[in-house]
């Protein structure tokens, strides 16, 4: 073995130490950089040569360097991220909608109001010609239509923030798409080397980003490429990233993906955010549609018995409520003369109107405990009772779900971090490690050179 032998496995040795230093470097660096993944240096030994009988080894190989993960850790992290962010979304939007719905402005629920309403009848019933008492049953009336006009209101408000935010959000997740297909080429076209770590930790960060917003899920080739899925179609594939459109009508949102012949529709198969949102969507348009029943029907059984009774000048009723089909929750109200003068409640039952005649008014008390609502099958509590039920189990069922999911995020978070995280105290050992071996590699080329010296001046 030659010293210029000695001399080429001592140079291999200071790239290799020189090499893991900036390795050190970059992860401590990156120690505290959300979604980094360690690197290490991947070598191995030189080919040996053959001298005489003997094989010497000529030194050390870097190979490249590598980032320290688990694909399958990884997958299920982009999983778990999209379910977690559904519930999560699912839960905001209808936990701030239950808000409303049950205290309203002025802190009483519509069932709170509707039994307030049929109370102030009965305290009617003990005189029939009190106008102090007449005025209590319009106001009474007020509250309540006033309330379920809030409600409506504030479901309409949900439906139309929904479809606006999807609207807006679309466009960044498009951006974030194209942006992962060029970090795809750009990991293909670097290799393992340190640059392409950095792809594709910068291309992971954004495919969880994505996942949070559509629910998407990702496969991870051998060669470092990741294809990202929405309902099993492919929406980015290598480097090329297929086009995001929101598009349907405000009481139907769709969104759709662009592919060879026309587009597919994964407005029912998207998860994440978008998917929490159309869930609240869903939600809510179903309940506004109960709710507008509801104010149909608590109309049509007032109207009709009031319209039977006589007002206090002997003159029949008249509709009590007013209200606009299609939009019966957000239109219902005291019909305005009888507001402006509570004399014209029909509370009698005949003509001529006596003063303690209050015989529709008692009819229009025993609607309360009538199964006039729903398609005359329940009661009108419990029609409101049924709503609002609803609406508390979809929050608790998104709730328990945003807990489970959140739990299993963060432990799987946990789980990377033990994989692929940077600790300080492994990196300073390293750190050590290569320092020495880059101290001892320049002792040999000192040594080498001395002996390089020597034998020049002994051939002189």
């Amino acid at each position: 073995m030659s010293l210029f032998t000695s001399l080429y496995a001592a140079r291999s040795g200071l790239r290799a130490a020189s090499s893991g230093i900036a390795v050190v470097s970059h992860n401590v660096a990156n120690a505290a950089t959300e979604g980094f993944s360690r690197r290490r240096i991947v070598a191995s030994t030189s080919e040996p040569v053959r001298l005489g009988n003997a094989w010497f080894g000529t030194g050390v190989s870097v190979k490249g360097v590598s980032r320290v993960t688990d694909q399958l850790i990884a997958e299920r992290v982009v999983r778990i991220t999209g379910k977690e962010a559904r519930a999560t979304s699912s839960r905001d939007i209808l936990s701030s909608l239950e808000k409303v719905a049950f205290d309203g402005s002025t802190g009483r629920s519509s069932a709170d109001l509707l039994s307030a309403f049929y109370d102030s009848m009965r305290r009617l019933s003990t005189d029939p010609s009190d106008r102090s008492l007449r005025a209590a049953m319009v106001t009474s009336g007020v509250a309540l239509a006033d309330n379920l006009n809030q409600t409506s209101r504030s479901m309409t408000e949900t439906l139309d923030g929904i479809v606006a935010e999807l609207r807006a959000t679309v466009d960044g997740i498009q951006e974030k798409l194209d942006k992962i297909a060029s970090l795809n080429r750009s990991v293909a076209q670097s290799g393992q080397s340190l640059g392409a770590g950095d792809f594709a930790d910068d291309r992971d960060q954004l495919i969880a980003e994505v996942a949070e917003e559509l629910g998407a899920t990702v496969d991870f080739t051998n060669e470092g490429q990741a294809t990202l899925f929405v309902g099993g179609h492919a929406i980015v594939s290598g480097g090329v990233a297929r086009t995001l459109a929101i598009g349907g009508t405000p009481a139907a949102p769709t969104i759709t993906v662009s592919a060879d012949r026309g587009v597919i529709d994964l407005t029912a198969l998207a998860g994440g955010r978008f998917g929490g949102m159309m869930d609240a969507f869903n939600t809510t348009s179903g309940l506004l549609t109960d709710l507008n029943t509801f104010a149909a029907d608590l109309a049509t059984n007032v109207n009709t018995q009031h319209t039977a009774g006589f007002d206090l000048n002997g003159v029949a009723g008249i509709d009590f409520f007013t209200v606009t089909a299609g939009t019966e929750g957000a239109s219902i109200a005291v019909d305005a003369t009888i507001e402006a003068d509570p004399g014209l409640v029909a509370a009698a039952g005949a003509v001529p109107v006596g003063v303690g005649d209050g015989d529709n008014l008692a009819l229009l008390i025993g609607l309360e405990d009538g199964l006039n609502f729903s398609g005359a099958t329940v009661t009108g509590e419990d029609a409101l009772a049924d709503i609002f039920a609803e609406l508390g189990r979809e929050v608790s069922t998104a709730d328990l779900n945003s807990q489970a999911l959140a739990t299993e995020k963060s432990d799987l978070a946990e789980l990377r971090e033990s994989v692929s995280g940077v600790s300080l105290d492994e990196e300073a050992t390293s750190l050590i490690s290569w320092q020495a071996a880059y101290q001892a590699s320049s002792r040999v080329v000192t040594a080498t050179n001395q002996l390089l010296g020597e034998l020049m001046e002994m051939v002189r």
